[in-house]
């Protein structure tokens, strides 16, 4: 699963024009809107495995009682409770974030270049 902040900039502009303390009311949005969204992907047996600036992405794997339907579905799920819980959400007062969503099925296949 893939999910995106759509409105992050607008928020950042918005409270960016407040100085230091439009910044830390940035950083405490993102706070919230990323713990609301990191403990339904968690209840549904997700993990996240990477913060992408104002997106995430998170995998949905197969345990040992698990099949491929069961994980699709719970990935559905998080995607559908996500929606319901942070579209729309109030940042900041005449800023609303909307969220954006992409669920994959299939291996993930990757390079991670390191120093």
């Amino acid at each position: 699963m893939f999910m995106d902040i759509s409105g992050y900039t607008a928020l950042a502009q918005r409270l960016g024009q407040e100085g230091t303390g439009g910044t830390e009311k940035v950083s405490i949005s993102l706070d919230n809107y990323f713990q609301k969204a990191m403990t339904t992907i968690y209840s549904w047996g997700g993990d996240v495995l990477k913060f992408c600036g104002d997106a995430l992405l998170c995998i949905f794997e197969t345990g040992s009682n698990d099949t491929p339907l069961n994980v699709c579905t719970n990935a559905m799920m998080a995607g559908l409770e996500l929606k319901e819980k942070l579209m729309g959400y109030k940042a900041a007062e005449g800023v609303i974030l909307d969220l954006k969503l992409m669920l994959s099925f299939g291996k993930i296949t990757g390079y991670y270049i390191g120093r």
